[in-house]
């Protein structure tokens, strides 16, 4: 851009001292009173040039200077994205810190969500297992439901199956007392507290056996 801008410089200077030598000529000539169309054309054309290049030169001195307001523009909204993200990240931690204390309370390490502005983690480092990713994604859903406008949360049975017994009493816990709808498929209830299967038995909607299907046709057997 530099380079670029210098050689505009340069030709304007050149077109400039052009026209000033075509215009000393022709204050020569209208002395003389005997001015031509052949002289008055070489100044027509050069006083186009310029006006040209003074356009070009105008129009990219402004592209420049559009070109460092977008930087700087892009820049700023960059830092308010990061502002933004980390408020909204450390506000999800902390409720999910929250659930995550009545969950486990051996007082286990707590989930993490990361937030970048093209990426994102959640997790507790070191522990993959699966029992603890569901658990986690259960005090992640918890946690959203809580902090924004949705009205009902759903978790299938396949959710609870790795989880040990104690933690799913705890999660029914929450359930029992949250202020918006959710709905559970859960199985095997009798492996629970007592207080936990009074909990569901008060909640159920729908309860089914191996004879009492939720299809008239069982799916399981042979045509």
């Amino acid at each position: 851009m530099i380079k670029a801008e210098k050689e505009i410089s340069i030709e304007l200077e050149y077109l400039l001292h052009k026209i000033a030598e075509t215009e000393e000529k022709l204050t020569n000539i209208v002395a003389n009173k005997s001015v031509s169309k052949e002289v008055i054309q070489p100044l027509i054309e050069l006083s186009s040039v310029l006006y040209q290049k003074r356009n070009e030169n105008t129009a990219y001195i402004k592209k420049l200077s559009v070109a460092d307001d977008l930087k700087s523009t892009k820049e700023k909204l960059s830092l308010v994205k990061s502002e933004i993200i980390i408020e909204v990240c450390n506000i999800i931690n902390n409720k999910i810190e929250s659930f995550n204390q009545i969950v486990h309370k051996d007082g286990r390490r707590s989930p993490k969500i990361v937030l970048t502005e093209k990426n994102y983690s959640y997790g507790i480092e070191d522990n993959t297992g699966t029992g603890e990713a569901y658990t986690n994604l259960i005090t992640f859903d918890l946690a959203i439901l809580e902090l924004t406008d949705l009205p009902i949360l759903i978790h299938d049975s396949m959710l609870f199956k790795n989880i040990e017994n104690s933690s799913i009493e705890n999660i029914i816990d929450i359930y029992n007392v949250f202020g918006k709808q959710i709905f559970v498929s859960i199985d095997e209830i009798e492996k629970y507290s007592k207080e936990t299967k009074k909990i569901i038995q008060s909640k159920k909607v729908l309860e089914l056996t191996r004879t009492k299907l939720l299809f008239i046709k069982d799916w399981r057997k042979n045509k």
